[in-house]
């Protein structure tokens, strides 16, 4: 059958349309996708500390600001929070998921053992004693969650084979000699932007 000029140009604009597609990750994927998540979030708990910050405080984090709305200011308080930070970082997993499927597999199996869950730790003994004195010994932390889970710990934060990974978690420069605060106050501005951006107001008082 010949193809006439018309049929050949409806066919390589069906052919264009397909491959602007956007891709659809398997339902496997998109499974894995939500483990290393909510591995992030264990990782790096900044929306529990700032959820717990806006208990403490009802008009936190616009107290002082005239110019945002009671909408506005609970819009902020549900995107600074933990549901906040998996809409922020989903994106970026989800594209390494995609990239490496098997890759992704054994680096969430490995922060499941509790790898994950230990730096969370750290992080929350680091915040409490920045907020209300806590005074938490980051070697008691190590020291209770046992061998296996440090071992693990050690080697998703320190190993090249991980490196990719750490990267879609957004501590790839995060290295022993790093100041932890430093690193913890930009992932914490980080979430701030996302939520002042998502909820149309600007982070600097008018």
């Amino acid at each position: 059958m010949t193809l006439s000029p018309r049929r050949i140009g409806l066919a390589a604009a069906l052919v264009a349309v397909v491959l602007a597609l956007p891709a659809i990750a398997s339902p496997r994927e998109d499974a894995l996708t939500d483990r290393m998540v909510e591995m992030q979030l264990a990782t790096l708990p900044i929306g529990v500390i700032m959820q717990d910050i806006a208990r403490q405080d009802a008009g936190w984090p616009a107290a002082d600001r005239d110019d945002i709305s009671a909408k506005q200011l609970a819009c902020l308080r549900r995107e600074i929070s933990p549901d906040g930070q998996r809409v922020l970082v989903r994106p970026k997993i989800a594209a390494y998921v995609a990239a490496d499927p098997a890759r992704a597999e054994v680096d969430v199996a490995l922060l499941e053992t509790g790898a994950g869950k230990l730096f969370g730790d750290l992080v929350l003994a680091g915040a409490a004693a920045e907020t209300s004195g806590g005074t938490t010994d980051p070697a008691d932390v190590m020291m209770a969650a046992g061998p296996t889970v440090q071992a693990n710990f050690l080697k998703f934060f320190e190993s090249e084979e991980h490196q990719a990974a750490r990267d879609a978690f957004g501590i790839g420069g995060l290295t022993a000699g790093a100041n932890g605060e430093d690193f913890g106050a930009k992932l914490a501005l980080e979430l701030m932007r996302h939520g002042f951006d998502t909820c149309g107001v600007s982070i600097d008082p008018r």
